[in-house]
């Protein structure tokens, strides 16, 4: 008689979901070190040109904890602050909103793509 050792449902759901949270940790180190480079370069300029604006961001996450977790990685990179969360409606604070709005909506269409990809699994 041979035994088979299964694993249970919760640690397979567990494993499935790794790949996708390894592809989330690299680009969130990614981001943050991209973000590093622009805020030194700010802090390091004697003009000190920045331009802090709020950045409203509509996520189309369904799960609030999903959303949350897009709060807290954005809020996590240099340079920028999730401030209310409303719905799926996120109010985000950056410090030069020439160069991180369009980094901030470009990280956050990758963020969402890989916390939808956790959610569905």
């Amino acid at each position: 008689v041979g035994l088979r050792w299964r694993a249970p449902s919760g640690a397979r759901r567990v494993f499935s979901a790794l790949p996708t949270v390894s592809r989330l940790t690299a680009y969130f180190i990614a981001a943050v070190l991209i973000s590093i480079a622009k805020q030194l370069r700010i802090v390091l300029d004697p003009r000190m040109r920045i331009e802090p604006r709020w950045v409203h961001v509509t996520s189309k996450l369904e799960r609030p904890s999903s959303r949350v977790a897009l709060g807290v990685l954005i809020s996590m990179t240099p340079g920028t602050v999730t401030a209310d969360l409303d719905g799926d409606r996120l109010s985000v604070h950056v410090l030069n909103a020439e160069s991180d709005e369009a980094v901030i909506e470009g990280s956050v269409a990758r963020f969402e793509e890989l916390l939808r990809e956790l959610e569905a699994k």
